[in-house]
């Protein structure tokens, strides 16, 4: 009797084992399987100021979110601020270049940053027709990508993409900001589906 117990407990506990494991996974499958929803927040700003300046919402939101992580008052190193990071200098030029006074005291009102962060996205865009350079000028400034553009340092590839930008945090940034655009974008196209379907 103990000796059948002993060749049957190691198959025993293999069993239960591999059951415990196969269970683990479905636990974890399910748990993160999904992809976790990236922020929305300032729907209706970011809606309104989409429509305003024609530039999509998820280009939007995928600056606020790789900039500020949507955290209004946020300030970088180098004192751009807000949920698009403005720098005041960049700020106080679009707002005079519509005859308006500059407060600075208004940079990280979410209101006054998204619009004025994408009426400036919206220059950057116009001027090169592509979402990669403009997320570059608005990270590097549009004097350095000129430059790259007009000595061939960076150029498109076949798929419409900025290669060969060569400050590597400029690079990163770009990178970045085209994968977190797709997200939102599949995001937005999935609630829209959801919302027709209801």
């Amino acid at each position: 009797m103990k000796r059948r117990r002993l060749k049957f407990l190691p198959t025993f506990c293999l069993a239960t084992f591999t059951t415990l494991l196969l269970i683990l996974s479905i636990i974890l499958i399910v748990k993160f399987g999904k992809e976790k929803p990236l922020p929305m927040e300032y729907r209706d700003i970011v809606e309104r100021v989409s429509v305003q300046e024609n530039v999509p919402e998820h280009i939007i939101y995928a600056v606020i979110y790789t900039e500020s992580s949507f955290v209004s008052d946020a300030i970088s190193p180098v004192g751009a601020m807000g949920l698009m990071q403005l720098l005041p200098s960049t700020a106080q030029w679009l707002v005079e270049r519509e005859g308006g006074e500059y407060d600075e005291s208004l940079i990280t009102d979410p209101e006054f940053n998204i619009e004025n962060g994408t009426k400036y996205l919206k220059i950057l865009y116009d001027r090169y027709k592509n979402w990669d350079a403009a997320h570059a000028a608005y990270h590097a400034g549009f004097s350095r990508v000129d430059s790259w553009l007009e000595e061939g340092t960076a150029k498109y590839n076949e798929e419409g993409q900025l290669v060969g930008i060569p400050i590597d945090s400029t690079l990163t940034y770009v990178n970045k900001l085209r994968d977190v655009r797709e997200q939102y974008f599949k995001q937005l196209e999935r609630e829209k589906e959801e919302n027709t379907n209801e």
